[in-house]
């Protein structure tokens, strides 16, 4: 994230004026990577705890990584309604929408 995007984040919740949400919309939702040991490639003998750490790290990410994507699919939801509820505000003849 650049410096001016924080600033513009930090600056909008300081005024209260972003919610976490807002916040959020500019975080990329990243898929984990899955881990090396589960795919044959480790060095030496395998070492289930060195991989059952890895995987247990890796199912972490991935629940945040599904949080992530339900997040910005509820934010385009509430986007779009906004869009829609704008459109049928303006068409009803009022001009403060």
């Amino acid at each position: 994230m650049s410096k001016t995007t924080a600033t513009a984040i930090a600056l909008a919740m300081a005024m209260g004026t972003a919610t976490q949400a807002d916040a959020q919309s500019w975080r990329t939702c990243r898929a984990p990577t899955e881990p090396y040991c589960v795919r044959g490639y480790y060095v030496g003998d395998f070492d289930s705890f060195a991989c059952r750490f890895s995987v247990e790290s890796y199912l972490n990410e991935v629940e945040e990584y599904q949080q992530c994507l339900s997040d910005k699919i509820e934010q385009s939801t509430e986007e779009a309604n906004a869009v829609v509820d704008r459109f049928n505000c303006l068409a009803s003849g009022n001009d403060w929408c």
